[in-house]
């Protein structure tokens, strides 16, 4: 689908405002990053630029039962010395 350097090389394009403050993502980008509706991006600015990032977004509960499960294995190796 992408070539090794269209996979890595910057992407730009320009897309246009709309009412509520909306925005396309122009369909190549979402295609090289895999992305589908429903997936949650990260939006903030910073030294005048917008900046757009993919991020995974997990339960509290599930981020908990790994902090968890890593105390557990933390204590059981502090057992074993």
């Amino acid at each position: 689908m992408f070539s090794e350097s269209e996979k890595f090389s910057p992407m730009k394009m320009i897309t246009e405002l709309r009412q509520k403050s909306q925005i396309t993502i122009p369909k190549v980008i979402v295609k090289k990053l895999s992305l589908n509706e429903g997936d949650r991006l990260e939006i903030y600015e910073e030294n005048g630029a917008i900046h757009i990032v993919p991020v995974d977004v997990y339960p509290v509960g599930y981020i908990q039962g790994l902090k968890d499960e890593i105390e557990r294995l933390k204590e059981k190796a502090g057992s074993e010395q």
